[in-house]
């Protein structure tokens, strides 16, 4: 009998199966019940309970996604305070000491004040920086098959302080000095990464654990809207007994498991915890969940290497849909994209950077005057050319939804190994 394997280790525990096992010995019924992880379940033990007699066997599947709520910052975040020393209790996700501030969405009450963490410092910000540029090293264009193995070393000034993470392969040369399959596959990934940090820099500053506040009724619609891509079904009743409902006015009735569907998500019934942007890429919960599993936690968007893939799915959807036989149509025609030719400086009508982020991020399909200014400015001072045609290959081949979990902790255990935190980091270059 195969067994599903878990998701994710969180503090050596393991969301999986548990073998329930009912005795009917006499007029006597017990019930036990084994919490095994996938990875231990002995053969010889589950035989042996098949074959005695009187006694039933079944596989009872629980919650893979064991530890959820530690990806996140806790949904109770917002603790009222006075004064800094009034937060020094408490203990964030990001390891961080929170601080009393007021919050930006508390606009019509000044006096109203929270504790919150502050934003990335620049050490940390590089730190991100560097582990980002990993995740597409393992994950995306084979660059860790082709390229010799490297590790990470940071770079520190004079006064100690880290200026920036340097890659150095086993023979002691820098990166630019590899052979010419090894360089071709870097210059892909790093304009890849360019192209993430633009998005995860301005989204959440580099935070991948935030959750970021949505306006309601938007937030609302994505829930119901996509209820049913979670096994859900959603009843909408109307307000003062109307006939119809505009989508302003939807009020939801009630919400139950599709009695048609084979599974359901069961963090689907928690509407509080898919009312938010989750993840360093801000995705709105509905949207990008389904992105990595539609029967995932919405919690699973703060995890970088999910975070990151289920935001290139929809970049490479948006790839495909403009390059396909029915593209949008934007102003009474069809649009497929518009971007420059580094060379001859002509319009193409290909997805650039800037179609892909505005798909990707909003899911508008049709370019708006001056929405996209302020990310090529951002790209630009990043290095990278936001009118540039993009194709599929530049975005990396996606991770096989068969394997991608098992990819996932492969990843995060070489992060660990690596890179290590900043505040490990300098504790052991005080030492």
């Amino acid at each position: 009998m195969m067994l599903a394997m878990p998701l994710f280790m969180v503090d050596g525990e393991a969301g999986g199966w548990s073998v329930e096992e009912t005795s009917t010995t006499g007029s006597v019924v017990q019930h036990r019940e084994h919490s095994l992880a996938p990875r231990e379940v002995a053969p010889m033990e589950m035989s042996a309970a098949v074959i005695l007699p009187q006694t039933k066997t079944r596989i009872v599947q629980t919650d893979p996604y064991a530890g959820w709520a530690d990806w996140c910052e806790p949904l109770d975040y917002d603790v009222p305070c006075q004064k800094h020393t009034d937060c020094a209790h408490i203990e964030h996700v990001s390891r961080r000491a929170l601080r009393c501030v007021h919050p930006w969405w508390a606009k019509g009450a000044p006096e109203y004040k929270i504790c919150a963490p502050g934003y990335s410092k620049r050490q940390e910000r590089l730190w991100r920086r560097a582990r980002l540029r990993e995740i597409v090293a393992q994950a995306y264009f084979g660059e860790a098959e082709v390229c010799e193995a490297w590790e990470w070393t940071p770079v520190r000034s004079k006064r100690g302080n880290v200026r920036k993470y340097e890659r150095v392969f086993d023979n002691g040369k820098p990166l630019h000095r590899q052979f010419w399959k090894c360089t071709r596959v870097q210059g892909r990934a790093e304009k890849l990464t360019k192209f993430l940090n633009v998005v995860y820099g301005r989204e959440t500053s580099k935070r991948p654990w935030k959750r970021h506040r949505l306006d309601v009724e938007p937030n609302r619609e994505a829930w119901i809207h996509e209820a049913e891509a979670y096994g859900w079904k959603v009843e909408l009743a109307c307000p003062n007994g109307r006939k119809r409902c505009k989508n302003s006015s939807k009020i939801v009735k009630r919400f139950y498991p599709d009695p048609e569907a084979d599974r359901y998500n069961p963090h689907f019934e928690d509407r509080w915890r898919w009312r938010y942007g989750l993840g360093g890429y801000g995705k709105n919960a509905a949207y990008g969940a389904q992105d990595w599993d539609r029967f995932a936690p919405p919690e699973i968007l703060c995890l970088e290497v999910p975070g990151t893939e289920a935001y290139l799915r929809d970049g490479r959807r948006a790839v495909r849909v403009y390059s396909g036989s029915r593209p949008p149509t934007c102003s009474g025609a069809p649009f497929r994209g518009r971007a420059v030719d580094p060379a001859t400086g002509e319009f193409l009508e290909r997805p650039s950077w800037v179609d892909v982020h505005r798909v990707a991020s909003g899911g508008k399909w049709c370019p708006h005057p001056g929405k996209g200014e302020a990310f090529r400015v951002r790209a630009r001072r990043e290095g990278l050319n936001p009118d540039e045609p993009v194709t599929l290959d530049m975005l990396g081949d996606p991770l096989p939804r068969e394997t991608q979990n098992e990819v996932a902790q492969r990843i995060l255990a070489r992060l660990e190994q690596v890179l290590p935190p900043p505040w490990q980091a300098s504790s052991e270059h005080e030492d």
